[in-house]
């Protein structure tokens, strides 16, 4: 593939059965960071479709060789946990589900929703 005023980009191509929304965000972080090795994957345990969505940037790390670090959680304390959980293991990517707990709480980490 080729950027239309880039370099061209090479990589492995996911197959059908890791195709996925969450196989594809992998597959594109992958060629926008070259040097990508580790990528955390949030996800909420309480919420019964996790589970599922866990398994399918598995399948897609696997074919890209890429280490995925499975990271549950559900409130703001193992929120804590998760982040020491991305610097300990020295994380250089980061993936989430859009369960909206986690979005709320991920927004006040990040500071977008800051009053102006």
């Amino acid at each position: 593939m080729r950027a239309s005023h880039g370099p061209e980009v090479t990589s492995p191509v996911i197959p059908s059965s890791a195709r996925t929304v969450a196989g594809k965000r992998l597959q594109l972080l992958k060629e926008m960071l070259p040097s990508l090795e580790r990528v955390a994957f949030l996800w909420n345990p309480d919420n019964a479709s996790h589970p599922a969505q866990l398994a399918e940037p598995q399948a897609a790390a696997q074919v890209l060789g890429l280490a995925l670090i499975s990271i549950p959680a559900r409130d703001s304390r193992e929120f804590d946990r998760a982040f020491g959980t991305i610097t300990v293991e020295r994380i250089n990517g980061f993936l989430m589900t859009a369960d909206l707990h986690q979005l709320s709480i991920a927004r006040i980490l990040v500071g977008c929703d800051r009053q102006s």
